[in-house]
């Protein structure tokens, strides 16, 4: 079995094992690239969702926190039964096209969302009194909690 293992050794070895294989060290690179970019669309996508959508707090943490963790128990058994019959590379790559092919779904709701707002509505026209309603337009008969009640 040999010696225990120090704490300290497991970086060391991590090291050696990089350095000593350039085709690994490269695909490990592109994981942390990839990671990188996964892990920059949640700010992004609180300001967007904010400034763009007029989402507030309830809205906010349904899309980035509640609806994530609903999805986790459907979406797990299908990713561990595709890693089961796959080899990890493939399965990393499959996976990292699934999260770009949703990212770029985000930028398409921006988008359009962006293109909506560039055209003339009803809710365009300028702000009625308080007394009357602003009938359909987005947060007129929704609480402050949803939407930010600046659109209300």
């Amino acid at each position: 079995n040999g010696p225990a293992m120090k704490p300290w050794h497991g970086p060391l070895i991590v090291w050696n094992v990089l350095r000593k294989d350039a085709r690994y060290s490269q695909f490990m690179l592109a994981m942390f690239v990839l990671g990188f970019g996964n892990l920059m669309v949640t700010p992004m996508l609180v300001i967007i969702l904010k400034e763009q959508f007029q989402l507030g707090y309830l809205g906010s943490i349904t899309i980035i926190s509640a609806l994530p963790s609903l999805i986790v128990p459907v979406a797990i058994p299908m990713w561990s039964r595709m890693l089961d019959r796959a080899h990890v590379v493939r399965f990393r790559s499959v996976h990292g096209w699934t999260f770009l092919a949703a990212t770029l779904v985000f930028a398409l709701a921006v988008l359009t969302r962006r293109l909506e707002s560039q055209g003339y509505s009803e809710c365009d026209k300028p702000r009625k009194p308080k007394s009357e309603k602003r009938g359909k337009c987005r947060g007129s008969e929704v609480s402050g909690f949803f939407y930010n009640k600046e659109t209300s």
